[in-house]
């Protein structure tokens, strides 16, 4: 999984709602100190939700498009049963796969 769709997992987590395309953008660029550009984070979220990681949800009104993991995918993530994601319990960051 390409670097950038696993940080849009990670940075999706602490939110109880549904996120907002620029506030996701805004929330990795400042996490991880880089320029992710909007096509990039447009092709991470389309594979994404060809796997089924995540939902996007369309707004009625506005049309404003936000993004949601899964709830399943969500839990799992928290849960970290097998120790993939978190390196520890007591900080909890992203585990650098090799």
């Amino acid at each position: 999984m390409p670097y950038f769709t696993s940080t849009i997992l990670f940075v999706n987590i602490p939110s109880p709602e549904s996120l907002r395309f620029v506030k996701l953008l805004t929330n990795i660029n400042q996490r991880d100190k880089t320029s992710l550009s909007t096509s990039e984070l447009v092709k991470a979220l389309e594979k994404l939700e060809r796997l089924s990681l995540l939902e996007s949800i369309k707004h009625p009104i506005t049309k404003e498009i936000t993004f949601t993991l899964q709830p399943v995918i969500k839990k799992y993530i928290l849960t970290d049963p097998q120790g993939f994601v978190h390196t520890s319990d007591t900080l909890p960051t992203l585990a650098i796969a090799s």
